[in-house]
């Protein structure tokens, strides 16, 4: 499988993990829903979104728009689109690309104005890597809220029974 192959098929587990999870969140009764939990989760669910948009514009090489909230309070249905939009854009952009392009240097500033530069292999892995890691709090949060949480691991999405 090559590199590329591979990032698509974390984007597929990516997709599928994010409307699991904002699932999910809709399954935290109504009674917690306003609750700091349920409304952390739904931060976390939009920061993920805001952060695969402005690392997409970069490796892109796109100026990114300043991010006032990185954690905003969006509903769930503007989020579930937003992360549709990306996953196509993501989509495109892995098309976009070849195997060799991965060991491309990125020039970025963070968001304090600081330059680096990364490969693009090492941006894509932060990146699926920093959705995993978000997800993981919010299944906590979703568990602390009242709700069920989801099963979003990647082997999950990817393994074959055996008889």
């Amino acid at each position: 499988m090559s590199g590329i192959e591979r990032y698509r098929k974390l984007l597929i587990a990516e997709t599928r993990a994010t409307a699991l999870a904002l699932q999910s969140i809709a399954s935290i009764p109504d009674a917690n829903r306003a609750g700091h939990d349920a409304q952390r989760a739904l931060g976390i669910m939009a920061h993920i979104q805001l952060a695969r948009r402005i690392w997409l514009e970069r490796a892109e090489r796109l100026t990114s728009a300043p991010v006032p909230d990185w954690f905003p309070a969006s509903p769930p249905e503007q989020t579930a689109k937003l992360a549709a939009e990306l996953d196509r854009s993501w989509s495109a952009f892995l098309d976009s690309i070849r195997d060799p392009d991965l060991d491309r240097p990125v020039l970025y500033s963070n968001i304090k104005g600081e330059k680096f530069t990364s490969t693009l292999d090492d941006i894509l892995i932060h990146v699926f890597n920093h959705s995993t890691y978000h997800r993981g709090q919010v299944a906590r949060l979703v568990t602390d809220a009242g709700g069920q949480r989801a099963q979003t691991d990647y082997i999950g999405f990817f393994r074959t029974p055996q008889a």
